[in-house]
């Protein structure tokens, strides 16, 4: 392991550089606190630092308080040497951020006793960090697939929005080509231009929308969070056209976010909603701002969620429904969940059975002054 030293006694510091360096240690040496406090701030520091309490400049304690007002991901494990035995000096290197002290003179064995137990430590953070990176890495996969699952079951939807308009272009294009001269002289002639023009913005507006979430992008982007709503009630457009829809927009706030992700999320919940209304029904979404938080609900008067399946609703895999699809519909709250948690928001679902339910999501404004 890397272990750097820092005292400002030659005697002291070439004594356990030499001693680290037998135990199979990869030892840097530093004189005063300024000179490791550089090395324990780079990239990549070494993963202990032992640090006498008593230097020139920096000493052991403002080390071990600067290393924590950094945050720094990457674990250091830190053990102040001191001549201090008091009770109250003890609690005060500890409070400093130290993870540990020996105090002087000590023996070989203990020395050795305590990098021991610090490297044992270190090792259990940088487990603990692998496992969290595969965890994330497991995450990200999951919502790719529940992504691209979602995205082949728009399929028919999102083609049988685009016949529509195809076949009215189709139509005026035909009409107009039969009999150019007499068609394009006529008046009728510009409102057949009209709806051709129209036509191709909706299908336009069906791609561009369909782009968005399909691409794979993880860079965050200032966006209207009313606009990206609107998009995923685009892409599933036939589905939820069963369905009333009302709208209150009170404010349109602007939030950084991966808009693919956000719009996968709106599809997940506004499906959820369309499927707990078998009968039909009204979906009522809200946007407003509190708090220096945009603040999205999406409201059913569906048949509800069972209080049974409530406090798990964020597990993967767990789902009211009893279809072919289970597994994409089991991740669909996890994944929206995920993905709201990615973006600094957070997400609430109050449900009743028989009455409906309630998602309201937060998110972190763009632009705080604008609250």
């Amino acid at each position: 392991m890397r272990i750097l030293i820092a005292d400002d006694d030659l005697t002291s510091r070439d004594l356990l550089e030499t001693t680290l360096t037998a135990w199979g240690h990869e030892v840097i040496s530093t004189q005063d606190g300024d000179q490791a406090l550089d090395v324990l701030t780079q990239p990549h520091p070494p993963s202990m630092a032992v640090l006498d309490w008593m230097m020139p400049g920096l000493d052991g304690i403002d080390i071990c308080r600067e290393l924590r007002a950094a945050s720094s991901e990457w674990p250091i494990y830190k053990i102040l040497l001191t001549a201090k035995d008091a009770k109250e000096d003890i609690a005060n290197g500890l409070d400093s951020g130290a993870d540990d002290y020996i105090v002087k003179p000590f023996s070989r064995s203990e020395l050795r006793a305590r990098i021991q137990a610090g490297v044992r430590i270190v090792q259990l953070q940088l487990d603990q960090m692998r496992r969290l990176r595969e965890l994330q890495e497991y995450q990200a996969q999951l919502i790719q697939s529940a992504r691209m699952a979602t995205l082949g079951s728009l399929s028919n939807g999102i083609a049988h929005e685009i016949n529509n308009p195809v076949f009215v272009i189709s139509g005026k294009a035909q009409m107009l080509l039969s009999n150019p001269q007499e068609h394009l002289a006529s008046p009728k002639a510009v409102g057949f231009l009209k709806d051709i023009k129209e036509m191709s913005d909706r299908i336009s507006g069906i791609t561009s929308h369909l782009l968005q979430y399909s691409w794979n992008s993880r860079e965050m982007k200032k966006v209207n969070i009313a606009e990206i709503l609107e998009g995923a009630i685009t892409l599933i457009g036939k589905e939820i056209c069963v369905v009333e829809l009302v709208r209150e927009y009170h404010r349109s706030p602007l939030v950084n976010c991966m808009p693919g992700r956000i719009q996968q999320l709106f599809i997940n919940l506004l499906r959820n909603a369309v499927e707990g209304m078998p009968e039909g029904g009204t979906i009522t979404l809200t946007t407003t701002v509190e708090s220096s938080c945009a603040v999205i609900g999406i409201r059913d008067n569906g048949v509800g969620i069972p209080k049974a399946v409530m406090d798990r609703l964020f597990e993967p895999f767990v789902t009211t429904k009893e279809r072919e699809d289970r597994l994409v519909m089991g991740v669909g709250l996890y994944t929206s969940y995920s993905i709201v948690t990615s973006h600094g928001g957070d997400i609430e679902i109050e449900s009743e059975p028989g009455k409906g339910t309630f998602v309201r999501l937060r998110f972190p404004l763009a632009d705080v002054n604008a609250a």
